[in-house]
């Protein structure tokens, strides 16, 4: 198998991706870096995470009205200004959400 680009579309047998929806088996991810999945958007997509990256620019009211998820991740890619003012915005809608920024992790490749 090998790596993946993100931009690329990808089907396993453990896991799907089409344009920003990712579906690791009965987990789906919304990749977020402000280009909107166009005609995806209704009627609202259900999806377990909405993935923050690449600094978009976020209207947390627009993802509210088009996406119904579990959890906002954000990663540590994104500016501190960005990761601040989406964490502010995020408490007080009452949004549940995770900063990967200063998280450790370990990537391994597998044969």
């Amino acid at each position: 198998m090998g790596l993946f680009d993100l931009n690329q579309d990808i089907k396993t047998n453990w896991m799907i991706k089409k344009y920003a929806l990712i579906q690791f088996l009965n987990k789906k991810i919304l990749l977020f870096n402000g280009q909107e999945p166009g005609n995806l958007l209704k009627p609202k997509l259900k999806t377990d995470y909405i993935y923050l990256t690449g600094n978009p620019d976020v209207d947390l009211n627009k993802i509210n009205d088009n996406f119904d998820f579990n959890m906002l991740v954000i990663d540590g890619s994104n500016s501190d200004n960005l990761i601040t003012g989406v964490e502010k915005e995020a408490k007080n809608k009452g949004i549940s959400y995770k900063v990967l920024k200063r998280n450790n992790s370990l990537i391994s490749v597998s044969n």
